[in-house]
């Protein structure tokens, strides 16, 4: 098993490392039920609203992390918002080292929102609540492009 590294990219480095990660994470927002596609991601870490982690391997990519930090109006949470990747045994411990970044940074809750599968997997966390969810498919509703923002989707419908 190779040893992995779990490295923070910055905000101006994202560019640099997206098409070793575009691929990851337009598969991970590809099951977000249209919460995010590639583009939202991108665009939130360039703000430095998201963050971005690697875990890196003899100079490959074998994880993604994308985490978002949540002001509750009692609480401060760490967001682990996607994860995917290659050979979860050589990577998933660092979701430790995530944690200690999050309660640097002052969060008091370190969350993820997970398909069943990974309830599993994460032992050291407890399920607090289901997320249930439905299509409304309602037509008349303002439908998304492909690769188009929220904010993009309403400027377009005010025109």
């Amino acid at each position: 098993m190779t040893e992995t590294v779990l490295v923070p990219v910055s905000a101006h480095e994202v560019g640099a490392v997206w098409t070793r990660v575009q691929a990851m994470i337009a598969a991970a927002t590809a099951e977000s039920s249209g919460r995010y596609t590639p583009v939202d991601v991108r665009r939130a870490l360039f703000d430095r609203r998201m963050q971005l982690w690697c875990a890196m391997a003899d100079g490959n990519v074998k994880a993604v992390c994308v985490t978002e930090i949540l002001d509750y109006p009692s609480t401060r949470a760490a967001s682990v918002v996607l994860l995917t990747g290659h050979e979860r045994a050589e990577w998933l411990q660092h979701l430790e080292g995530l944690k200690h970044w999050a309660k640097a940074e002052g969060c008091a809750l370190f969350e993820a929102w997970a398909r069943p599968g990974w309830e599993r997997v994460m032992r050291n966390m407890r399920k607090t609540h289901v997320l249930l969810e439905c299509d409304l498919g309602d037509e008349r509703a303002p439908r998304r492009r492909q690769n188009e923002t929220v904010n993009e989707r309403n400027e377009r419908s005010m025109t």
